[in-house]
């Protein structure tokens, strides 16, 4: 769930404005980062803050890469950071976000792959917003699928099981001041709806 991971990350992050820094619980942890638009390693100091890790890089024209990860995707302290990337301004108060390829716009239909060979994500792009995204693990097997409205940016993500076979799909509706998340398994019977209201500043 990597992408609504972010999503929902930025909605979750923006709201630490709004509280007192000692309310928030984050941990940090030193790793090595790879990123594989500059072929470089540097030391970062990455923070764990609503059980995920967070790692954010500076790219041309006032754009910062944004990453999501899980525990499992840090390997021998290490973490690889792909060419495709979410990116936004730090302007809290007009904040635009587009996907990236290292630091170029994401336009067309553009691959990402593992050091092995394997496919590691593909989507299709109309001047950085997506049409879709597909994550895969590194044996190449289809693990997430996102689907984009680009008109109303509503979702559809389906993920999969580690054969590639559908285990549940989720449906993302945003309306004026909140979003939707509903949660629907394989056999199409919602299993859970979640609200998450925007903050208004």
């Amino acid at each position: 769930m990597k992408y609504l991971l972010v999503s929902i990350f930025l909605l979750q992050f923006s709201f630490l404005y709004a509280q007192e820094s000692s309310d928030i619980d984050i941990q940090s942890r030193e790793i090595i980062v790879f990123d594989e638009c500059t072929q470089v390693y540097f030391p970062e100091k990455i923070e764990l803050m609503f059980n995920v890790f967070v790692v954010s890089v500076e790219r041309n024209n006032g754009w910062y890469s944004f990453y999501v990860f899980n525990e499992s995707e840090i390997q021998n302290d290490t973490l690889i950071l792909p060419r495709i990337s979410f990116a936004t301004t730090r302007a809290l108060d007009n904040q635009e976000s587009i996907y990236l390829y290292c630091n170029d716009i994401a336009d067309g239909i553009i691959r990402d792959f593992y050091q092995n060979g394997n496919v590691r994500i593909e989507g299709k792009f109309t001047e950085g917003k997506p049409n879709y995204i597909s994550e895969y693990n590194i044996e190449g097997i289809l693990q997430e699928e996102t689907f984009y409205e680009l008109n109303s940016m509503d979702e559809r993500i389906n993920l999969y099981n580690d054969k590639g076979e559908l285990r549940e799909y989720i449906v993302i509706k945003n309306k004026k001041r909140k979003r939707v998340v509903l949660t629907y398994n394989a056999k199409n019977k919602l299993v859970d709806r979640e609200v998450i209201k925007f903050i208004k500043y």
